[in-house]
């Protein structure tokens, strides 16, 4: 029989960021096999440009194999490309994840890489 697995609520200051639904940030039907948790969105004005930032924060299953590389209580990052960085948190008893996956502007600015670290750091599984 299956046990059931219960996520632990968490902390996050997303102050610097809007929390859209899917749909709003431009993702109408989304299919993705991880649940959404969120859609985060913003934009750094740097040198009189605009670099739009977006987040998609989903959740997911460990596997056996993968979780002894994705350990921890802090954010870890698991992939970047030139317009895309994402992380990845396991749950206190390491069977569930949250995977955070952000896309960058054509050429980001340093304080949209501030404004995902500081948010990355901030992430915190309430006990």
């Amino acid at each position: 029989m299956r046990s059931e697995i219960v996520l632990p609520a968490f902390e996050m200051d997303c102050r610097e960021w809007i929390v859209l639904q899917p749909g709003e940030a431009g993702f109408p039907g989304i299919d993705s096999e991880d649940p959404i948790v969120a859609v985060l969105s913003t934009a750094v004005i740097a040198q009189d440009e605009l670099h739009p930032l977006r987040a998609v924060l989903s959740l997911a299953l460990l596997e056996e194999e993968g979780s002894a590389a994705v350990s921890g209580s802090q954010a870890q990052v698991i992939d970047y490309g030139e317009r895309m960085v994402v992380y990845v948190l396991p749950t206190p008893d390491g069977r569930l994840a949250l995977l955070a996956e952000f896309t960058l502007a054509p050429v980001p600015s340093p304080e949209s890489g501030r404004r995902i670290e500081a948010l990355m750091d901030s992430f915190r599984w309430s006990a």
